[in-house]
């Protein structure tokens, strides 16, 4: 088998573990390390070790998981690891991270805080402060705040997202989109139909959240009668799978539909369609429809009908007024 190296392994000396606060994720090699002040090594004192200088803890990833984005971590993290090298404590590794409840504000002065400046924070991305639409349909506008907060940015609340632990709803995407429901009226101005509102009612610890910094959100919800799969962007754009099965997609600006062939849709049921500008159908080829039972169309203006080659109609009564 070789020479015997029984002892010479890494880890040889014994698994040393560490806990430390994430204080810089601006990874040169963009390989998802951050700097980590690790407590009882490092001192809180930035004047003897300042950020630039803490070592870059590599994270450890699931096998399981994608390997196209290096990591989530961010300054503030409370993580955890061990040495590769044991006791030589010159480099570490993470291996996770721990949620927990705040009880003071960020200090960028001493250690184990975010330590970012006003400028890392104005470039930094952050949530809408105001979400509103347009009166002339152009769709939702976005008010943002002027930079970031440190992190963690609410104290005495837990870190996890609120959409997990259904807290202060009614400041969270949930509370947006119900607030902005819409309703469609019909040609003598009757409502058409409405926007129903999020099913939402989530049971801790039942629904698994993904958020972002500028708040885009993923949720994965196993409440028992409130299931629900919502994928959510900052602009307001969102799809939610309801738990019968209903879906609701809404688009605040424009959207393109790109099939290569074929396209094929039944729908059981009834259909609506309103445009409220102009609507263009060009068909390359024949267009036929069939419809068994009457068919009405309504002409507010002038009707135009061009054809190059022969108009037949054909009926068992024909009126011309």
């Amino acid at each position: 088998m070789g020479n015997n190296s029984r002892g010479n392994f890494i880890g040889h000396s014994g698994f040393v573990w560490w806990i430390g606060v994430v204080e810089d994720r601006m990874d040169p090699l963009n390989l998802g390390r951050c700097r980590v002040r690790i407590q009882g090594l490092h001192s809180k004192d930035k004047n003897s070790i300042p950020t630039n200088t803490l070592p870059w803890a590599q994270p450890l990833f699931s096998i399981n998981g994608s390997t196209s984005t290096p990591s989530t971590l961010k300054e503030g993290d409370f993580v955890m690891g061990f040495f590769m090298d044991g006791n030589g404590t010159q480099f570490p590794i993470i291996m996770g991270m721990f949620h927990g409840i705040p009880e003071d504000n960020p200090d960028r002065e001493i250690g184990f805080n975010d330590p970012r400046t006003d400028a890392q924070l104005k470039a930094a991305p952050r949530k809408p402060a105001l979400m509103q639409y347009n009166e002339d349909g152009s769709g939702m506008v976005l008010s943002e705040y002027p930079s970031a907060n440190t992190y963690p940015n609410r104290i005495n609340q837990p870190t996890t997202s609120r959409l997990a632990r259904n807290e202060d709803i009614a400041n969270t995407v949930i509370g947006i989109k119900n607030r902005t429901l819409y309703t469609e009226q019909g040609p003598d101005g009757a409502n058409v139909w409405s926007e129903p509102a999020s099913p939402y009612n989530t049971k801790y610890p039942y629904n698994q959240v993904i958020s972002t910094e500028s708040g885009h959100y993923f949720e994965l919800d196993d409440t028992p009668g409130y299931e629900r799969v919502h994928l959510y962007h900052r602009s307001g754009t969102f799809v939610e799978t309801h738990p019968n099965g209903s879906q609701v997609e809404k688009i605040v600006k424009d959207k393109y539909t790109i099939i290569m062939k074929d396209d094929k849709v039944s729908i059981l049921g009834s259909c609506s369609l309103t445009v409220q500008g102009s609507s263009t159908v060009y068909i390359v080829g024949d267009s036929n429809v069939t419809v068994d039972g009457d068919y009405n169309i309504t002409v507010g203006g002038n009707m135009n009908i061009n054809v190059a080659g022969t108009l037949t109609q054909k009926g068992k009564t024909i009126n011309l007024n």
